[in-house]
């Protein structure tokens, strides 16, 4: 669900080039048919602890004057534009390896990484002012399902015994309430704040492997890099809307479309 800022402004994503073991992930891999042994546990650190909701109070209107009348914030947050925001795409794409798409079978799209910029610190600045924020944590005993891991495979070229190592999970999208919205990027981050202003009545959210791999294979078509990383677009995820006011949303993903959020 994640082509990003660059592609669409509703969504942001993520790649990467890195060492492999170096990389720590927070999920762990389904369990083999024939694999006694337990994956262990790669749990991230517990969510931060609650922030206290702020509450933003207007001056009292002089007594002839009457007050004006509340403009809502924009349905989604715009993400930070810059004077040079039109990109030619084949500036940030990699080049084809002619001799390798030669090579591919049919139907095989050559390898090409669109590289992308981290635009969670700006998002952070441009949402500073907003009066509640919502911390989204991943749960430590989130599992990638086994279509995850079959499409990290041909995607990034890694085995199921490296993914466990090389990639940790996160989420994407948007958070809607009855006065607009906020965009979920987190940039290379596990845990993420989301600022908004309002009620929150809904999101719309995905998850997303971010994965070190040494070399990718020539037919993997189009694939975002964040930084280090690249990123992978797995399952949406629903969450019912808090029934009051929260600061943090705990997910557990199980690799599925019922992945469950907790609200504290």
């Amino acid at each position: 669900m994640r082509p990003l800022p660059l592609i669409t402004a509703a969504f942001c994503a993520a790649l990467f080039t890195a060492n492999a073991a170096q990389a720590t992930g927070n999920v762990l891999l389904p369990s083999s048919g024939n694999d006694t042994s337990s994956a262990p546990n790669l749990g991230i650190a517990p969510p931060p602890a609650p922030s206290t909701p702020q509450t933003v109070t207007s001056p009292p209107a002089a007594a002839t004057t009457q007050a004006p009348a509340y403009t809502p914030t924009p349905a989604i947050m715009a993400a930070p534009q810059t004077s040079e925001s039109a990109v030619n795409l084949n500036e940030i794409l990699s080049p084809i390896d002619d001799q390798s798409a030669k090579n591919l079978p049919a139907g095989a799209s050559p390898t090409r990484i669109l590289h992308q910029t981290d635009n969670a610190s700006a998002l952070s600045q441009a949402t500073a002012n907003l009066p509640y924020a919502l911390n989204i944590s991943i749960n430590g005993r989130s599992v990638f399902g086994s279509d995850d891991v079959a499409q990290i495979s041909d995607k990034l070229g890694l085995s199921r015994d490296q993914i466990g190592a090389a990639c940790y999970l996160s989420v994407s999208g948007l958070i809607q309430t009855d006065r607009g919205g906020g965009i979920v990027d987190g940039g290379l981050s596990p845990q993420i704040t989301v600022r908004y202003d309002g009620i929150i009545q809904g999101s719309m959210l995905a998850a997303e492997a971010l994965c070190t791999a040494n070399k990718l294979p020539p037919g993997s078509g189009f694939i975002n890099q964040l930084g280090n990383r690249y990123v992978i677009t797995l399952q949406p995820i629903s969450c019912a809307a808090p029934t009051r006011q929260v600061t943090q949303m705990v997910i557990t993903y199980d690799g599925t479309e019922k992945s469950s959020c907790a609200y504290q």
